[in-house]
């Protein structure tokens, strides 16, 4: 500021960070969601900095040095919010692109006969077409390569430069050169937000199916159901969850605008309440949390225990008998890949405690969805103990 420039996404994301009531961010992180947190970055991302030889390492009680972490950012230039590392990008191959290759004959037709030419980063096609899938942080991987199709995704996140170093790999094929650039909205002024500004800036729209008006998809258009109204008729937002496992802050600023509430998994087992005029109970999901983003602006988080409220759905599902209790159905018009993300993960043991782990490198992100909805169902005691029994009991640390 000093300068006279502006602040980075990163440096903004610290500064709403610090703005407690205290007017300082807390010296230490009790698990790895707060960091992240507190740092504004995602816990995905932060699992792959843990992975580095100078990274800050955990206090004996658990905890995080908020102040050392900071250090290690700024030492090795990290920020908030990074883009595609070259292992997501492997993932996305595997996990996605590849398996919609597989089911599309055609392209199917095109792969090498030498298995060595077909990787997951790296396909060289029979008709002499090679596709790489490459993360846009490393902007070698946008060096010395001639591209005729460019397919960047969520440009928002590239570093300053990497899209116009991109897109430049195009102009040898002249007209036959095509890009697309695919993003959420980003900063004022970022490269994004100038290419947008370059476009003839239409929107996103689709056709009423009963009118066939043609209109713009915005959230005050959304219809929810007629129960999530409070009591002067409004919609009730807080009734709306959003997951706050990835880009944390990000989603905690949109509840904030909104009236949401973020969830978010935890690998605590249970959580104290206190309850009036009772002895305090244990739950599988945390009291309500305030998160202040700044003046006048916060919003609401509720922890949940991955342990016990992803038991809580594995029973569900294994019920088939109503007489026993609810009982997980799916639509007749299921789709397949719905359902396999139900089976991407499973229950093991580690290091003599229980958890639930990914597969491999499996699609999970509809089977955290059910999870949440269960977290939901619990917190409004629909399922679990307290939906059959006025006293709260908490469910032993065991397999179910």
């Amino acid at each position: 500021m000093q300068k006279g420039g502006k602040l980075t996404r990163a440096e903004r994301t610290m500064l709403q960070s610090m703005a407690t009531g205290t007017g300082a961010a807390p010296p230490t992180a009790t698990n790895l969601a707060d960091l992240a947190a507190i740092l504004g970055v995602s816990r995905q991302l932060l699992n792959a900095w843990k992975k580095r030889k100078d990274a800050p390492k955990a206090a004996a009680n658990g905890t995080h040095d908020v102040a050392a972490w900071r250090e290690f950012m700024r030492r090795n230039d990290l920020k908030g919010g990074e883009p595609a590392t070259q292992d997501a990008a492997k993932d996305q191959s595997e996990s996605r692109l590849q398996k919609l290759f597989d089911e599309c004959i055609p392209v199917r037709s095109l792969y090498p006969a030498n298995r060595h030419k077909k990787r997951n980063n790296t396909i060289h096609f029979a008709n002499g077409m090679t596709l790489w899938v490459l993360g846009a942080n490393n902007k070698t991987n946008l060096q010395r390569r001639s591209i005729r199709w460019l397919i960047m995704d969520e440009c928002w996140r590239a570093p300053t430069g990497h899209m116009a170093e991109a897109e430049a790999r195009v102009t040898a094929f002249g007209w036959l050169g095509k890009c697309l650039f695919m993003s959420q909205g980003g900063e004022e002024d970022d490269d994004t937000h100038r290419k947008f500004e370059t476009t003839s800036m239409r929107e996103w729209t689709f056709a009423c199916p009963h009118c066939h008006h043609r209109q713009p998809f915005r959230w005050e258009q959304v219809e929810w159901s007629k129960d999530a109204r409070d009591e002067s008729g409004e919609w009730d937002f807080q009734q709306v969850f959003i997951d706050a496992g990835y880009a944390t802050y990000d989603v905690y600023r949109e509840c904030a605008t909104h009236g949401w509430t973020a969830l978010m998994g935890d690998r605590r087992a249970t959580f104290t309440h206190k309850v009036k005029g009772r002895k305090s109970v244990e739950r599988f999901y945390s009291p309500r949390r305030k998160v202040v983003l700044g003046r006048d602006q916060s919003c609401s988080v509720f922890y949940w225990s991955n342990l016990n409220i992803k038991d809580t759905l594995a029973r569900l599902r294994r019920n088939q008998n109503p007489d026993n209790g609810p009982v997980w159905e799916v639509p007749d018009d299921i789709d397949e890949d719905y359902l396999a993300q139900m089976e991407s993960e499973h229950r093991i043991k580690k290091n003599g405690k229980w958890l639930w782990e990914r597969i491999g490198s499996r699609p999970n992100h509809l089977w955290d969805a059910e999870s949440m909805q269960v977290a939901a169902a619990t917190m409004l005691k629909i399922v679990g103990r307290e939906a059959i029994s006025l006293t709260p009991v908490d469910t032993p640390d065991e397999e179910p």
